[in-house]
């Protein structure tokens, strides 16, 4: 019994020593601090590895990473933005250099430099002669792109590229020019009275330890309890201002342009559910019914028919079959091309071709031999008896293996995929044919078979203008019927999400979106767990530390020492983010969402508030989670001390954050990495039809603007959160979005055409700047908590007032400004009423894959051998296959062209 008492004694004695050594209590902030600090009287081999790796990773919090950053040296923090311009630098090189040879990838407006040299010729005809040879010479270099793209006026864009590509440009120019301005305000007043502030009151020698980027934001002054915090309050109150003038400004031009944008007008189409039994199917009847509303307005209507998900479906198979055949053809064509054209390479006196010429088809035809290598393992087995040849008075049969040829194998594969292409086209045109039947009155009595049955209760309806739609579905939206509701303005039919479009179920709908409003939430907190993983990725240098070879790495190499701890959380937080908008976009399809303008505006959103929650907050507040929402929810006042604890720590964080955000950003613009990538190798290693490549010319790039708009949002709320705490963030966040602008700008004068299918028509943008205002609150809160730390009531209480007065600025502008942005105008509508011209010629209303109608012409390119026009001839004698030659050509060494772009 004494053993155990003694033994007892030993362990709680033990255990009393690693509790007091392991827990601390941290004053700042009142959290409870894990400690691995193992006690001196233990000496154990296994303990003491164990303590060390505990004591490196475990003593911190699970969040607040960017505090990692605070206390860097200059060092530290300009070898971080060496390194991000540096990257930049070398991806512009790198473009400047491919833009002439990859013209599909970086030139997909021309097929040359031809539109860059014409606008340069345009820009210098009222210069010098001088002025002409210098830019001349410069466009030689691979750098004459700079001067086309700077001249252009942003506002030439806006019909060009369409409402949503113009918005941003505008966005990320308005940014960049409201942080010019706060830089040159800010930055002369505020850094003097940071950095000359930075003496407490009786902890001198404390001063003595800050860095140089320490010193020169708000902690210092409010940790000497300076009076001069009321420039802070002049400056934080002249922040909110220059943000509101800005919004009146901004909201201003989106109202005009968005009604007097050419492409706006064309919304003139709604969708409506719940028809009536009595009007369904009945195109007559329904147009009569909302021409007794408003007279001679309604032009068109359609029904969606009910088996619209198989029409799709074979419309879809009928396409592939159709881009299949093209590619057989393409094939054809150039095995003919490249077989006559080596013969002339391997002719000794023939003079046709020049060496350069030669080299050139020579390389082209080995790749395209290696496209396609079928030809090699394709053979047909013939097996035939003969009488001569037996054995024992047996029969046996005769086996012959016969190597077809590519072109004759080829003409097999293009005979059944016609075959197959007019049986199903046959089919899919019957049923498109049967359908459209049903508006006929006497077809429909003589089936006797119910309208109800053919279509659902939906429909689309074509008026007279934009204005006048939106008059009637803002009427139908807020009437009390049960009938023509879910009133959708729909600009494009093929943005149409069929799928969700064709659910009736009202029951369905509400569930699919309670799930996804359920995981979007769960999403946003639940990642909290990997965006923690960036406080793990600052502390490598404490890991290399455990590791000898690692080790030697980071104690010989200072600057690799600085790179890493700089970059390392910056990238790996922005690679965890890469993945939320997709995620977002499956959401917001569950959600029911009808078209894809509107899973680009719900996108925007969610994946808004994912950006702040996990790019802002949780690498800045360093609380735990659960100890952070206990502390919100008990004591809300408190949040104020909390962000004004924890925001100072983050700023160095940030101001490298949003540098090597936005050059990253600019600079993958330029290379467009992945389109190159595509291009090289996989493109140039298949055949490449010319249906293929007119569409990629036309939609690449492409943009998904709801998931571009909040990425810029958050970093223009994070800039205003800063400019009063750290205004060295200023002149980095105008740098950075300058180059965001200037990227964008290049691809919308070389590249982008507009073809934009999920185009919102403006919807983005005022949102985009409405979600600024996050950032005006947290500057706010975070100076009211400033103010209260250094004992400042009267400027806490004028702090105070002014969040007031943003939260109901922020109330009038949401409902005087936001909602009737894209509302009707009464005065527009009198007038397209009393107007006798229509916006549109073509007033019929096409569902692509009901109307029975598909274009079978496939393309072949047009060569100087005429192998192509007799190919021609073939096709459309032996098949029945329209071709058309006029698109695409092709070069004497085998380079297929576009004619028309």
């Amino acid at each position: 019994m004494p053993d155990v008492q003694r033994e007892s004694s030993f362990i709680t004695n033990y255990l009393s020593d690693y509790i007091f050594t392991y827990f601390d209590i941290d004053n700042n902030t009142a959290l409870l601090i894990l400690r691995f600090d193992e006690p001196s009287n233990v000496d154990s081999n296994l303990s003491n590895l164990t303590s060390s790796i505990f004591s490196k990773f475990l003593n911190t919090t699970r969040t607040g990473s960017a505090h990692k950053h605070s206390g860097i040296s200059v060092q530290t923090f300009l070898s971080t933005i060496l390194v991000s311009t540096a990257y930049f630098g070398c991806q512009v090189l790198l473009f400047s250099s491919l833009r002439l040879k990859f013209t599909n990838v970086y030139q997909a407006r021309s097929r040359s430099d031809t539109m860059g040299t014409r606008h340069l010729a345009e820009s210098r005809k009222q210069e010098g002669q001088r002025n002409r040879r210098m830019l001349w010479k410069f466009f030689k270099t691979g750098f004459g792109w700079i001067y086309p793209v700077l001249v252009r006026p942003t506002e030439d864009y806006y019909e060009r590229v369409g409402l949503d590509a113009y918005f941003f440009l505008r966005f990320v120019r308005v940014l960049s020019i409201l942080f010019l301005l706060l830089s040159i305000i800010h930055i002369p007043i505020l850094i003097p009275i940071h950095y000359f502030s930075n003496h407490f009151e009786n902890v001198n020698e404390v001063s003595g330890t800050l860095r140089w980027l320490d010193r020169i934001n708000i902690s210092t002054v409010v940790r000497s309890k300076s009076k001069k915090l009321i420039f802070h309050l002049i400056l934080s109150l002249s922040v909110v201002a220059w943000y509101h003038l800005m919004l009146i400004s901004e909201l201003k031009h989106v109202r005009a342009i968005s009604v007097g944008s050419k492409k706006a007008k064309t919304q003139t189409l709604i969708y409506l559910e719940n028809i009536p039994e009595g009007l369904r199917g009945d195109k007559s009847k329904i147009v009569e019914y909302f021409n007794l509303l408003f007279p001679e307005t309604a032009i068109e209507a359609r029904f969606l028919p009910k088996h619209c998900k198989e029409l799709k479906k074979q419309y879809n198979v009928l396409k592939k079959i159709q881009r299949k055949m093209e590619i057989v053809a393409v094939q054809i064509v150039l095995d003919k091309f490249f077989t006559k054209l080596s013969k002339k390479v391997t002719q000794n006196n023939g003079t046709e071709l020049s060496w350069k010429t030669k080299i050139h088809v020579t390389i082209r035809a080995t790749f395209f031999h290696l496209k396609t290598c079928q030809r090699y393992f394709k053979f047909k087995t013939k097996l035939k008896w003969k009488s001569q040849k037996c054995v024992g008075n047996r029969l046996l049969p005769f086996v012959k293996i016969q190597l077809d040829s590519f072109t004759r194998e080829r003409y097999e594969c293009f005979g059944m995929t016609a075959k197959q292409y007019r049986m199903k086209s046959k089919i899919w045109r019957t049923k498109c044919t049967t359908i459209k039947k049903w508006s006929n009155l006497d077809y429909f009595f003589a089936h006797k078979n119910p309208k109800t049955q053919v279509y659902y209760d939906k429909a689309f309806i074509r008026f007279k203008s934009a204005n006048i739609a939106q008059a009637v579905g803002q009427l139908l939206l807020y009437s009390n019927t049960h009938h023509f509701d879910n009133v959708l303005i729909v600009p494009d039919v093929s943005d149409i999400i069929w799928r969700n479009m064709v659910i009736s179920n009202s029951v369905i709908k509400f569930l699919r979106a309670a799930l996804a409003n359920i995981l979007s939430v769960f999403i946003i907190v639940g990642y909290i767990i990997p965006v923690a993983f960036v406080a793990l990725m600052s502390q490598i240098p404490y890991f290399t530390s455990l590791v000898p070879l690692l080790s030697k790495m980071t104690t010989e190499s200072k600057l690799l020492n600085d790179v890493m701890a700089g970059i390392i959380p910056v990238i790996t937080l922005v690679w965890l983010t890469e993945f939320a908008p997709y995620i977002f976009r499956c959401f917001s399809y569950l959600r029911c969402k009808r078209t894809g303008a509107e899973i680009e505006i719900d996108t925007q959103r969610w994946f808004f508030a994912f950006l702040f929650v996990h790019v802002f907050l949780v690498v800045t507040i360093s609380s735990g989670v659960s100890f952070l929402i206990e502390r919100i929810v008990n004591n809300p006042v408190t949040i104020p001390t909390l962000l004004a604890h924890d925001l100072p720590k983050s700023s160095n964080f940030f101001c490298s954050f949003i540098v090597m955000r936005c050059l990253a950003y600019a600079g993958g613009n330029f290379l467009q990495l992945k389109e190159l990538l595509f291009e090289i190798f996989y493109y140039r290693l298949t055949t490449y039809s010319p249906r293929t490549r007119i569409y990629r010319m036309k939609y690449i790039p492409s943009f998904q603007w709801g998931s571009i708009y909040p990425i810029f949002s958050v970093l223009g709320s994070i800039g205003i959160i800063y400019s009063i705490i750290s205004p060295i963030i200023l002149p980095l966040c105008c740098i950075g979005f300058y180059l965001v602008f200037f990227s964008f700008k290049y691809i919308c004068e070389f590249q982008y055409n507009g073809s934009n299918i999920s185009e919102t028509y403006g919807r983005l943008y005022p949102h985009a700047l409405m979600q600024l205002y996050s950032g005006i609150y947290f500057m706010e809160f975070c100076m009211i908590g400033l103010f209260a730390l250094s004992s400042s009531l009267m400027l806490c209480s004028c702090m105070v007032i002014g969040l007031l007065m943003t939260i109901v600025a922020h109330y009038k502008f949401s409902e005087s400004y936001l909602k009737k942005l894209h509302k009707f105008s009464i005065l527009d509508y009198w007038k397209d009423l009393l107007s006798e011209s229509e916006y549109h010629n073509d007033c019929e209303i096409s569902i692509p894959f009901a109307d029975g109608k598909l274009d079978t012409v496939i393309n072949l390119p047009q060569d100087n051998e005429e192998i192509a026009k007799k190919e021609h001839s073939y096709i459309e004698q032996n098949y029945g296959v329209e071709c058309c030659l006029d698109k695409f050509s092709l070069t004497d060494s085998g380079e297929m062209t576009c004619n028309y772009l």
